[in-house]
């Protein structure tokens, strides 16, 4: 029977810039009467990684410049929060505007709708930007949830946050590991957000079977799995996103096979996305044109001379 276990760490103690994350880690597998075994994986939150690594970065420090404040005035948000999601950024790709959709569209199924409401009066969007990694996120994955006076941002490079904490954990372990590093992303044209991975080092992130076969021997049009991504959201069923107080899981049962590699290689790079913009754009007058077309040639009972010279496919001549 194929089966994968979950276990959520709950008694690993609030981490402080400098700590040893893995040996933090290893002391909670003691209390719980967890031993890491050959081929387990680590899944942690990035704000947990964040913190051991010391960026954290207090309100009370943080000069907001006038690219900041000129944000913050279009945008109604924090200008210290600003100042440090530019910092982090290569760009900035625009702004998502929850709080206009909200006043706008009507209200936002987000949970109780006068705490949406409150938040979304004090907090209006995220903004949509690129990490110097290349990694395109909300908010350069800065926030200031469970981080008292302060504000998080995602390590300068997780996947090498990922290997250290692995080589750490494979030491006190003695055994083979992985290592994911998960945060929180909104997802693309659906409700919610998920668990994705910014960081990994000892998993196969991706499973490229693009092309193989089905069990009827057909080539299948897809098969390309985010592993890395899968094991985040199963791992943040037991994470939670505010006060569950699970900030590592352990994933057992994961057959590891194939080149493993960083998160860094399931990121889309962010020039893509003006590309696929316009690929989409050109499809879409492509599709109309096409639907008018044949609903012309239909309705006079016969295909238009520039329809036999198309490719649109065998049947174009049968309407």
């Amino acid at each position: 029977m194929a089966h994968l276990e979950f276990w959520g760490l709950a008694t690993l103690p609030e981490v402080r810039p400098g700590d040893d994350l893995a040996l933090l880690i290893w002391e909670a597998c003691g209390r719980e009467g967890l031993t890491l075994r050959e081929d387990d994986v680590v899944v942690v939150t990035s704000k947990v990684v964040s913190k051991a690594e010391g960026r954290v970065f207090p309100l009370e420090g943080i000069r907001p410049g006038w690219r900041a404040r000129a944000v913050a005035r279009a945008t109604g948000r924090d200008p210290k929060l600003l100042q440090v999601i530019l910092d982090q950024s290569r760009s900035i790709l625009g702004e998502i505007p929850l709080g206009l959709a909200h006043r706008y569209l009507g209200a936002l199924p987000l949970g109780e709708p006068e705490r949406v409401s409150r938040v979304l009066a004090e907090d209006r969007g995220l903004l949509l930007t690129v990490l110097p990694s290349g990694l395109v996120c909300t908010d350069a994955g800065v926030d200031g949830s469970n981080v008292p006076g302060a504000y998080a941002a995602l390590p300068p490079d997780p996947d090498a946050s990922a290997a250290r904490l692995r080589a750490g954990l494979e030491r006190l372990a003695g055994c083979r590991l992985g290592v994911v590093i998960a945060d929180t992303e909104m997802k693309l044209l659906r409700m919610g957000s998920e668990d994705i991975a910014v960081g990994a080092s000892g998993v196969q992130p991706m499973k490229k079977e693009f092309g193989a076969p089905d069990r009827l021997g057909r080539p299948k049009f897809g098969g390309v799995d985010a592993v890395a991504d899968m094991l985040c959201s199963g791992a943040a069923l037991l994470m939670g996103q505010t006060s569950a107080g699970v900030a590592a899981v352990v994933v057992r049962g994961l057959q590891r096979s194939g080149e493993e590699a960083g998160a860094s290689s399931l990121a889309i790079p962010a020039s893509w996305l003006g590309l696929g913009l316009a690929f989409l754009l050109y499809s879409r007058v492509k599709i109309r044109l096409y639907l008018m077309a044949y609903g012309l040639a239909d309705l006079f009972g016969r295909p238009l001379r520039w329809l036999r010279r198309g490719r649109a496919g065998p049947d174009r001549l049968r309407m």
